[in-house]
């Protein structure tokens, strides 16, 4: 098996799982591939972070935390072990052990990586956020719940946690991150139409929430590659980079307004 093969049965397995929801066969066909001989360790390490992914999915949560925490420690200096790294402080952050979590994050803000850094980032302040505003952790903890609901695509339960969340009226820091999670579940569950709205409304109400530019660019990029409405995409992208022009997302805003403007110009 050479790389090529390799990376087809990687997505032959994750097709399988996430796709397919056919976690037995995605496991068998990733164990297999593990036990050949001659694999690189980078080779190596890539399948085994599948397979953690295909069993945290399937509900295998400490199988799949120990596969991650083998390619951290096999791969520490590497990218794929500061991925590795980052996918064990989500598990942290599902199971609610919150510290845990922040350690890991803290480690792989200065990550090469800038990927990777970014979403060790963006968790730690969520995290921290929601800590702020309540800090026995309660709301924290159903957001976490909702998130590995959401991660396994069972989307109708990671919805009701959402609304519990909301009906038990969090404050101004958690009630955006609800809706932008809300909007983000109705797109993956391609109700586009109710998506947009949802964005809408956090991008009304909450203009001053660290969500607001994450919810103008994915709602330009859904009203772009979902809804038919390249008016509207070009609308938001134009809002993201005027009043949000630090945001991560200005620079991909700004090529995709001129890609856009270009094509209804043709």
């Amino acid at each position: 098996m050479n790389s090529i093969t390799i990376q087809i049965a990687k997505g032959v397995a994750h097709i399988e799982a996430f796709e397919l929801g056919h976690f037995s066969v995605a496991r068998d066909i990733l164990t297999r591939a593990i036990e050949l001989k001659n694999l690189q360790a980078d080779q190596t390490a890539a399948l085994k972070l599948e397979l953690a992914d295909i069993l945290l999915a399937s509900g295998n949560i400490w199988d799949a935390t120990l596969l991650y925490s083998q390619v951290e420690l096999e791969m520490k200096n590497e990218p794929v072990g500061h991925e590795a790294k980052l996918k064990n402080a989500r598990v942290f952050y599902y199971v609610g052990e919150f510290g845990w979590a922040q350690a890991n994050l803290d480690i792989l803000k200065s990550a090469t990586s800038k990927l990777i850094s970014n979403d060790a980032i963006d968790l730690s302040l969520f995290i921290t956020d929601i800590l702020d505003e309540d800090t026995l952790g309660f709301t924290l903890r159903k957001f976490a719940t909702a998130d590995l609901y959401t991660y396994q695509h069972h989307y109708d339960s990671a919805m009701m946690v959402l609304n519990m969340i909301d009906a038990s009226n969090p404050g101004y820091v958690a009630q955006p991150y609800v809706l932008y999670q809300k909007a983000r579940l109705l797109s993956y569950q391609k109700q586009f139409a109710a998506s947009d709205s949802v964005y809408t409304l956090l991008i009304d109400q909450y203009p001053e929430s660290i969500k607001t530019d994450n919810a103008l660019y994915q709602q330009a990029e859904l009203r772009r590659l979902n809804l038919n409405n390249p008016d509207g995409a070009l609308q938001r992208y134009l809002q993201l980079m005027t009043d949000y022009p630090e945001s991560l997302y200005s620079g991909e805003a700004r090529i995709r307004y001129r890609e856009l403007r270009q094509s209804i110009v043709e």
